[in-house]
């Protein structure tokens, strides 16, 4: 983690650009996108219900306590260089579900309705994700998978796809693919019969190109091989693809091509 915070050490992806500097729009950006639409909304009616009631209702300790904790740690987040992954904002959950509770407590008859709706929303809008959690978004972004052209890396892709590409492999009668894999075990090892996507025009092994996610908006890694891995990063130029529709999106985290 230590290695990850210094500046340069790795790029990040924000609001479709590669960038290898730190911005402190990256964790708001990516809380609103990678939290469920009812959690954010019972967050926000609670801190406004609260400061309406400010008067009749007096503050309690513990109600400062958790205000001052979360903004301990989102503006951590913030000033730290660690623009890689809405996961580092975790810590703020357990404190912003017990600020959101007082809600369901402290209201009855429609209010409670609402805030009981909004719950079940949560659920609802996570369950769209499963079984494939990683590549969550709200439905604001565009749902599960559609927001990796406003944050990416580990929001987005760890390369938990292969299981699904060889399923649309399988359904599409494709026996052998071109592969630009972000990830850290062979595609082999999952029945997948594939040649190593380098850049440029595909070999004649196969019509089909299958991309990671980490990969398609620009960001370097190092790939993966059946020899292992490679000792210097690769960075594609996928920009002529970004418009094109994908024949399927395999885990949320890959982008599967008819070429030709």
């Amino acid at each position: 983690l230590s290695l990850l915070s210094q500046p340069g050490a790795k790029e990040s992806f924000l609001l479709g650009q590669v960038r290898d500097r730190h911005s402190l729009l990256y964790f708001p950006v990516a809380i609103a996108v990678k939290w469920p639409l009812g959690l954010l909304a019972l967050g926000a009616i609670q801190t406004w219900s609260r400061w309406r009631e400010r008067r009749t209702r007096p503050w309690r300790l513990e109600e400062v306590a958790l205000l001052a904790a979360m903004t301990v740690v989102l503006l951590s987040c913030m000033l730290s260089n660690l623009d890689y992954g809405v996961r580092y904002a975790l810590p703020l959950l357990p404190f912003l579900c017990v600020w959101c509770s007082d809600r369901a407590t402290a209201n009855r008859g429609r209010r409670l309705a609402v805030v009981l709706a909004l719950v079940a929303a949560i659920a609802l809008e996570t369950a769209r994700a499963l079984p494939y959690p990683l590549a969550f978004f709200n439905t604001l972004a565009g749902g599960p998978g559609r927001g990796d052209r406003i944050v990416n890396d580990s929001n987005v892709d760890w390369g938990q796809g292969l299981v699904a590409l060889r399923r649309d492999l399988d359904r599409l009668g494709i026996r052998k693919v071109h592969l630009a894999y972000h990830g850290t075990v062979d595609p082999a090892l999952y029945g997948i019969d594939y040649e190593i996507f380098a850049g440029g025009d595909l070999g004649p092994e196969s019509d089909w190109l299958a991309v990671s996610s980490y990969f398609m908006v620009g960001l370097p890694a190092r790939l993966t091989t059946r020899l292992g891995m490679s000792e210097q990063p690769m960075k594609y130029d996928f920009a002529a693809l970004q418009g094109r529709s994908p024949v399927a999106r395999p885990a949320g985290c890959m982008y599967l091509y008819r070429m030709r």
